[in-house]
């Protein structure tokens, strides 16, 4: 099931799906103000047998642009990776979005080869890969940047 994130996931959220210290503080930081009301911003948990085994969360803020957001991370625990997951709550995120007559939404990753099956991930959902930023997050560590129409231009 995947629904909105609560404030009783967040301690879930930040130990169970193994970030680290850095993006364990953006993370929080992003959820605290999703969960003290921000316009714009969405957080998704897909949950388990249980409700608070969290499998899988996801974020999304709208920055500065109109109907616009970025997918700034999506993840799965590992042990559920490859079960349809991370597509079910790709398609969460799109559809709520595009029920809200939002207009794009923009992925992210890195392009080291460790990554090549998060980049075939955005692809096989029918995301277009339209720009590479060599050493965005470090020397030899470049940013693919992917986006998908979620409603007809106007």
């Amino acid at each position: 099931m995947i629904r909105t994130a609560e404030s009783s996931d967040t301690a879930a959220i930040l130990a169970r799906l193994g970030f680290g210290d850095e993006e364990t503080n953006v993370l929080k930081a992003s959820l605290t103000t999703f969960l003290d009301g921000a316009d714009g911003h969405g957080w998704v948990v897909s949950v388990g047998n249980e409700p608070s085994e969290i499998q899988g969360a996801a974020y999304w803020p709208v920055l500065m642009t109109n109907a616009t957001h970025n997918l700034l991370f999506i993840a799965v625990k590992p042990s559920v990776q490859g079960q349809g997951v991370g597509s079910a709550m790709m398609a969460h995120v799109e559809k709520k979005l595009s029920s809200a007559a939002q207009r794009l939404l923009i992925v992210e990753t890195s392009d080291l080869p460790e990554m090549a099956a998060t980049r075939s991930f955005y692809s096989k959902l029918g995301y277009t890969m339209s720009a590479a930023i060599p050493d965005f997050y470090d020397d030899n560590d470049g940013k693919v940047v992917f986006w998908k129409r979620l409603s007809p231009k106007a």
